[in-house]
């Protein structure tokens, strides 16, 4: 048998489950889930045949629902701490009528509750993000523990899931994360991923500090162990999804961050696809459908070479999927979507809002 690849899925903004992986995408249209289409695509290739994955979920949707529940307790922490905010402190109010809006909304299915306040509580609070990345931390450093001796392991983040694998795997190679109290474990000098692949990248635009963000030497590719946590890196944004487009991550910002021999090998890569097979644009499946997208990730992390008719037949298939025309309403409305203003994450959020309207 041969060894099992692990893929830690860290989930984004919205309602999930525990085996969310497995679900149907609820972004949308979309009718697969992750898992599905993973294993869909996986079979479209001969040369994975040999190959084997596995797919984890790590949620911290349910520890999320546990701070509402005790949301007369937490309201008011999170007010104040809007106010120390970079991204957010210019438009506090702005903010504070946001929070209480969303929690009227508290249950519903709708964006207020599962969008909105998923990225105040991230971004907004450093006691509930700390709350927050323990949570998931735990379940990765679980997962490393069980499978790292004999297994190849990789991480993959979607969405604010993408500041949140950022911020555990800083965590994990740094201070470490608190699995019992007043103990803390790290994995530096122990283990390295194969990849990090993250998409709709947010971990730039969700940090607290960004004037240090590209400082940080150990979470990102490297030829040396002690210089970064993975071997390859993929940074994936859609074209026309705002997620991904406000405050971009962008290496090249400290050309110290991306480390040459990574860089010369072609083992980090930014992939911008461009086409549309549904209105589900943010959506996880509708991103990994591109063979833009898919190939390079196996490639990356289970080092199988794809021919150009491979490549060239794959997107061809792909082409089918996206008729001419059919979004082209769509496009031109998403287009006008402004993210230019950075001084706030009001920019995003009221983005968020408009492009969530375009889609339903």
């Amino acid at each position: 048998m041969p060894a099992t690849h692990h893929i830690i899925c860290v989930h984004g903004i919205g309602t999930h489950s525990k085996t969310w992986v497995d679900d149907k995408d609820a972004e949308g249209d979309e009718k697969q889930s992750f898992a599905e289409l993973f294993q869909e695509k996986w079979d479209e290739y001969p040369q994975l045949k040999n190959k084997s994955f596995k797919l984890h979920s790590i949620c911290y949707d349910d520890e999320i629902n546990k701070i509402f529940q005790l949301w007369q307790d937490y309201a008011k922490q999170l007010k104040d701490q809007l106010k120390t905010s970079p991204l957010l402190a210019a438009q506090a109010a702005w903010f504070n009528d946001a929070v209480d809006e969303a929690v009227k909304a508290k249950g519903e299915s709708n964006f207020g509750y599962t969008h909105l306040m998923d990225l105040l509580l991230f971004a907004g609070s450093p006691t509930l993000q700390k709350r927050l990345v323990t949570y998931a931390g735990n379940q990765v450093i679980k997962l490393i523990q069980q499978y790292a001796k004999d297994d190849d392991i990789s991480i993959l983040g979607h969405s604010m899931g993408c500041a949140m694998t950022h911020k555990v795997v800083q965590a994990l190679y740094n201070e470490g994360v608190e699995t019992q109290p007043g103990k803390f474990e790290t994995i530096q000098g122990d283990f390295r991923f194969v990849n990090v692949t993250l998409v709709a990248n947010t971990s730039y635009s969700l940090s607290r500090d960004q004037k240090k963000f590209y400082l940080d030497r150990l979470v990102r590719p490297s030829s040396k162990a002690e210089d970064g946590c993975s071997y390859t890196w993929l940074n994936v944004n859609h074209q026309y999804d705002p997620v991904g487009r406000f405050m971009p991550f962008d290496c090249h910002a400290d050309p110290a961050w991306l480390d040459p021999v990574v860089a010369t090998a072609g083992d980090y890569l930014d992939i911008v696809p461009k086409q549309l097979t549904s209105k589900s644009i943010h959506a996880l499946t509708h991103y990994f459908r591109d063979p833009g997208f898919h190939i390079p990730y196996f490639k990356a992390l289970f080092g199988v070479k794809f021919s150009d008719k491979d490549i060239a037949d794959a997107h061809a298939a792909f082409e089918n999927l996206t008729p001419e025309g059919k979004f082209k309403g769509l496009v031109s409305h998403l287009e006008q979507i402004d993210l230019s203003d950075t001084s706030s994450l009001k920019t995003l959020f009221v983005a968020l809002k408009d492009f969530y309207a375009l889609i339903k």
